[in-house]
Parts: structure tokens; sequence; C-alpha cells
């Protein structure tokens, strides 16, 4: 996995922050991210823009991603991550021109990373969450605890924060429109396997 990928970069900006055509929600995944099988299913006050061409993908990422970064930095981050073009935009935000293919790669990035995240959080606390799994828009995940455990460890609620943004950002990577840009995170009790609590992002505010 190249980190230093445009998908990856967007992702990146859920952890300073704790982000091609449109798609419909697909139905839930039947994979599992859980503390006894951690396999994991391939899911800012700034939009990230995509516009599709016939062969080249547009992506805008927010300023707030380069905090920090020189043109140079930049320049580099163009070639590692296969697009072809870039332009620093007047509100700091840098426009990519890169192929179908590389913004495919991107987006599988942001998934990967995604799950990656999700697997620490298992590991960290494998007697609070039992399962976690997203739909293939990532914009609905079913977290599934010890709910004792759970309120038991006021470190565990941040959980929602990390899944919240990752999933808001994927769907930007995406292009999905800001006004249906949604993520809701269901939490479940283990033992009754009833809802007990929901979030829902972006937060209002």
């Amino acid at each position: 996995m190249k980190f230093t990928s445009l998908g990856v970069l967007a992702l990146l900006a859920v952890s300073v922050t704790s982000g091609c055509t449109p798609q419909e929600e697909a139905p839930p995944t039947d994979e599992v991210v859980s503390s006894e099988a951690p396999a994991v299913e391939e899911e800012s006050s700034q939009d990230i823009e995509v516009d599709e061409g016939l062969f080249n993908v547009e992506v805008t990422l927010p300023a707030e991603i380069f905090e920090g970064w020189s043109e140079e930095n930049i320049a580099a981050n163009t070639r590692e991550a296969g697009a072809s073009d870039y332009t620093i935009n007047a509100d700091g935000s840098v426009t990519y021109i890169m192929s179908k293919a590389a913004h495919d790669e991107a987006v599988q990035e942001m998934r990967d990373g995604i799950d990656f995240r999700i697997q620490e959080a298992v590991n960290e606390r494998p007697n609070v969450f039992k399962s976690v799994t997203y739909n293939d828009a990532v914009s609905k995940f079913e977290v599934t605890v010890d709910k004792d455990a759970y309120e038991a460890d006021m470190g565990a609620s941040f959980i929602g924060f990390n899944l919240g943004l990752s999933g808001t950002y994927y769907q930007m990577f995406q292009g999905v429109p800001t006004d249906d840009q949604e993520v809701v995170i269901n939490f479940i009790d283990e033992s009754t396997s009833e809802v007990f609590d929901s979030q829902s992002w972006p937060l209002e505010e």
C-alpha cells in the first residue's frame, strides 16, 4: 500500500481532526471485523470534489489535508499517487488529475485504511467490540459490543467519531453530493441483538 496516495491522504485527514460518479447505497455486506475472526471487509468543513471525465478523474482535496506542505511535497505526492498533474487552488485545496485506474486504487486504499482502523479498535478492546460491519457505500456501520463493557469504558465511544468521519470522507472522495452524505452508526448489544444507541453523521450543529 502506498501511504502517500490520495485515498490515504483523505483518510489521514480523519486522524488530523480525531475523507467518480456518485453511487447508490448497497445492502450491508456479510463480512465482519471481530475479536475472534479478525478478517475485515473491504467506507471537514470543506468537500472533496470529484469530476469524472472519459479517461481521467479530477479529485479536489480540501486545504486542511495539506497544512504544512510545501509545493515540493505536493508535487512528489502527485507522482507517488499515480496522478498526472495537480493545481493548487486559491483556497489552499489541491486538484489532482488522475486516471480512472489510479482513482480506483486510491479508493481501495481508503477502504483498506478504514479496515485497518476498525481492526485496531477491535484488537485494543476485544472485551468491548465483538464485530464491526459496514455496507459497500460506507454509509452504515453496525458495531456489536458487550454493552456493559462498552458503557464502562469511556474511550470505547470514540469509535463512533472515527467511523463517522471515515465514512463521510469516503463518500466525499466518491463524489457523493454534500446534501446526500450520511453515515449511520448503530451500536448493537451482543446479548440481545438490539440497537441500544445510534449516531448519524454529519453531526448537526
